[in-house]
């Protein structure tokens, strides 16, 4: 099958990022081991993750990004990287009187990570703004924008017959008729904890009572990650766990989102009668990710990922 186009909704933001050795206490200041400056957002991430796992595409890009930067000097930073990435970036918007989003990044050397995240123009996203393509397309959606925004977007991308994926993250509640019609529900595991209303660490326990709760609610496909403990899916006809790979980890700031690109890549090129070579697919690249410091500086490209 001719592969399908990508098409991202989500989040462009600037990261500033710092690595510590430990996170400083109230009221005191530490210095910290190293400082940068990187292209981030959820949605950017996943688009970038996506666009270099994906095999060459002859016909033009592969992956369209749809979102909002301010008309500052990030923002226009930010345009020139989607092009240099080969992104079809004509459905980001540049929002007048609004900054470029930013994400403050702390990554303890153990590999942990915490995000403050400022919106900035991503706060503007709306619905209208999402001007999908007439083409065969995956839809790929994360909660970086307004919830209103998610929900309906959600609600157009099915109505149009559109493949849809949702990782939502951070996690907020959608009702219960955002989830008819979703083909991919991609989270981990405090999210699936917290939207499935079960303590977090009851969630191993529970992982088909939690992917049953998604599928009971319209989704076709439910995929838990589960950091070293693999990733669990289910839907209908399957479900189990694929195991992670034995990597050393550096940073896990792009972890979740190289997945979810190259989770949407292996679908749009395959197709989705079964996902789990897909997850694999995913799991690899992932594993790739974490063994790197950054967010879009630590997506591999397709030929790093190993083959098993």
């Amino acid at each position: 099958m001719a592969p399908r186009l990508i098409e991202v909704v989500g989040s462009l933001n600037i990261d500033l990022i710092s690595v510590t050795d430990r996170v400083p206490g109230p009221g005191e200041t530490i210095a910290c081991k190293s400082s940068s400056t990187g292209f981030g957002g959820k949605g950017a991430n996943q688009a970038v993750a996506a666009a270099r796992l994906s095999k060459p595409n002859p016909d033009g890009p592969s992956v369209r990004m749809i979102g909002a930067v301010g008309k500052d000097q990030f923002g226009q930073d930010f345009l020139r990287h989607l092009d240099n990435e080969g992104i079809d970036r004509s459905a980001v918007a540049v929002k007048e009187g609004k900054n470029t989003g930013t994400a403050t990044i702390i990554v303890e050397t153990s590999g942990q990570n915490r995000i403050l995240f400022s919106e900035g123009a991503n706060g503007l996203v709306k619905p209208a703004d999402m001007k999908l393509s007439s083409e065969d397309s995956i839809v790929v959606f994360q909660h970086e924008i307004p919830q209103h925004s998610v929900k309906q977007g959600l609600i157009m991308a099915i109505d149009a017959g559109k493949e849809t994926i949702l990782n939502p993250a951070p996690a907020f509640h959608l009702p219960d008729g955002a989830y008819k019609g979703l083909a991919h529900l991609i989270l981990n595991e405090s999210e699936a904890a917290y939207l499935a209303g079960v303590a977090e660490q009851d969630l191993m326990s529970s992982l088909e009572t939690v992917a049953d709760f998604f599928l009971s609610r319209g989704v076709k496909n439910v995929i838990i990650t589960l950091g070293s403990q693999g990733v669990y899916y289910q839907n209908a006809s399957a479900k189990g766990t694929i195991a992670a790979r034995k990597v050393k980890v550096v940073d896990t700031t792009a972890a979740g989102d190289t997945f979810v690109g190259g989770y949407a890549v292996y679908i749009a090129e395959h197709g989705s009668d079964d996902i789990k070579p897909a997850i694999e697919f995913a799991n690899r690249a992932a594993s790739m990710a974490v063994q790197k410091e950054g967010a879009q500086s630590a997506v591999p490209y397709l030929k790093d990922v190993p083959t098993a």
